[in-house]
């Protein structure tokens, strides 16, 4: 994502004669977060930018499952997984 900054803002939107559909459009990506531009590819993007999401997603989980990261505790047996679930904090 480019990080140049368009001359709109939502109080010139009265003005849409002046910008194109596409400034207005990169205006407001501009600024969302990058939870909210993964929300938007998931909801409008192709299925090969949702599998290459997915697929990302996944690269990260398994690194971090070879470098013991992000781990959460092992059970032994589903009655110890639901007694540390229902366990107060």
């Amino acid at each position: 994502m480019s990080n140049t900054k368009h001359p709109l803002n939502c109080e010139n939107l009265h003005n849409i004669n002046v910008f194109s559909m596409r400034e207005i459009a990169y205006s407001i990506f501009d600024r969302l977060s990058d939870e909210q531009i993964e929300g938007f590819i998931l909801m409008f993007g192709n299925s090969s930018e949702k599998q290459d999401m997915h697929r990302n997603e996944t690269l990260k989980v398994l690194d971090d499952v070879r470098n013991g990261r992000n781990m959460s505790a092992s059970f032994s047996s589903v009655k110890e997984l639901m007694e540390d679930l229902n366990a107060d904090d």
